[in-house]
């Protein structure tokens, strides 16, 4: 005889597998798409674009004007770029399915002082639009937002973009993405342009049909751990929620003890904290460092309380006390990310905040060693002072080669230990060269930018902590 314990626990049993059917339901109709790409690439646009055909707003906003939904941000707006990934959920009707789906679209930075914000929305993505300028094809960055992507098994489609521009050419776009990522695009659409060079539609591949583009009017209309509030994103804007699904993205106010990358279960099973577990947040070593202070000593724990808020939003972002000069030091991936983060303070906290030149700073355990046992020391033997040094690796195209080992190993002081051909890696002959270098980080300020210049954004460009060394830079 089956004990009465039994039938509740069958009974609990089917009610758990009723509401898993029920959110499976729903997770079948979410999907999770980000839009991913190099810097000017036109990302934001194009979610504009998206926002309006789904009927989530009047007209589309733009980047010129300053009044797009997802770059909210003052500092997204009056600089032009997108400087954190920004929400928004709509309902689109799949017209050969017939099935409506729901669709969170994340849009994400393309500079590379943000690419923390790429890595960890691409953790929790269904799929990815990969944004490719037409005019300028694939760039250094497409790269590394595609390795991201690749990283976390996202499947992707790419946009060719700017299609109206003098100098779009499809053709060299989709070769751009066979030589840069070293894959075998397949065209799904090919454009209809007129003998005047106007694009007037496309050619689906797949239907086999003709889309004609005409113009229309903007549509009308629009949509809108315990103790947290939940709330929908659509720019900066919210709604609050009293529950959400299965695959939603959503924001979570009040969760106290939670950080960039932490995975919330609601269910305490451990099945289900396995299924829902997510990779560890790989976070870069930051690059730079720039003393921060106020001015006044009133405004101190204002600033240390608005620090620990930016820190707990962005992983990527360091605060330390420099134990010689007793500054407060915060560091980051760039210049530009520093730069951000303190006009942030600025704005957002209404401080008075001043910043030191960027640096690059030894550990503070070395630094304290060194200043306790330099007194001593300097009386036995001579003192050296070490710099960290980076180890680089730049992906070039043959013509570029030259220009890039001359900038490494003369004004940037490295030192190139490795240069590789695309022979040597099993590739075709228009692939890329890649440099293995060790440069000074002092000598890396501002190399982000110049090496754009120099190459036309063509060399892909990343780095982070090799070891120290003896200092070399004799000017000081």
């Amino acid at each position: 005889m089956r004990h009465p314990c039994s039938a509740g626990l069958l009974i609990r049993r089917a009610a758990s597998c009723q509401l898993l059917r029920r959110e499976l339901s729903g997770l079948a109709t979410t999907r999770n798409v980000g839009i991913i790409a190099h810097i000017d690439a036109g990302k934001t646009t194009t979610t504009e674009r998206m926002l309006l055909l789904a009927g989530m707003t009047r007209s589309a906003g733009g980047v010129d004007t300053g009044d797009t939904v997802m770059d909210f941000m003052e500092q997204e707006r009056e600089r032009g770029i997108t400087i954190q990934a920004a929400a928004t959920r709509f309902d689109w009707t799949a017209a050969a399915a017939a099935t409506r789906f729901g669709i969170c679209l994340i849009d994400t930075p393309g500079h590379v002082d943000f690419t923390i914000e790429v890595e960890r929305t691409t953790r929790v993505l269904d799929g990815a639009v990969l944004i490719v300028d037409a005019v300028a094809g694939a760039q250094a960055q497409t790269e590394t937002v595609w390795r991201q992507a690749r990283s976390h098994g996202v499947p992707a489609v790419a946009f060719i973009n700017k299609m109206d521009r003098e100098g779009a050419r499809f053709d060299a776009a989709l070769a751009s993405l066979r030589q840069r990522l070293n894959i075998m695009p397949l065209a799904v659409q090919l454009p209809l342009t007129t003998a005047e060079g106007i694009v007037g539609g496309a050619v689906d591949l797949i239907e086999m049909e003709a889309l004609v583009y005409r113009p229309s009017e903007a549509k009308q209309g629009g949509r809108a751990q315990r103790g947290a509030a939940l709330t929908l994103m659509h720019g900066e804007e919210t709604v609050d929620l009293q529950s959400v699904g299965p695959g939603a993205i959503c924001a979570a106010v009040g969760l106290r003890h939670t950080r960039t990358g932490d995975t919330l279960v609601v269910r305490p099973a451990a099945e289900w904290a396995e299924i829902a577990l997510q990779p560890v947040l790989r976070v870069p070593t930051p690059v730079f460092f720039t003393a921060v202070e106020v001015g006044s000593a009133v405004q101190q724990p204002a600033l240390d309380a608005a620090l620990e808020a930016l820190c707990l939003e962005d992983p990527s972002l360091v605060v330390r006390l420099d134990p010689t000069t007793g500054q407060q030091l915060l560091g980051g991936m760039g210049e530009l990310h520093l730069e951000v983060v303190a006009e942030r303070i600025r704005r957002e906290h209404k401080l008075e905040l001043y910043t030191g030149p960027m640096q690059g700073t030894a550990p503070d355990a070395l630094r304290k060693a060194c200043a306790e046992a330099l007194p001593a020391a300097a009386e036995q033997a001579a003192p050296v002072l070490l710099e960290p040094l980076m180890a680089v690796e730049l992906r070039a195209p043959e013509k570029h080669v030259g220009a890039v080992l001359r900038e490494l190993t003369g004004k940037r002081r490295g030192d190139v230990l490795e240069l590789i051909s695309p022979a040597e890696c099993g590739q075709s002959a228009d692939e890329r060269h890649v440099v293995h270098a060790e440069v000074p980080l002092s000598a890396l300020v501002g190399y982000a930018n110049a090496l754009r210049s120099l190459t036309q954004g063509e060399v892909a460009l990343t780095m982070e902590f090799s070891r120290y060394r003896p200092s070399t830079d004799h000017d000081g």
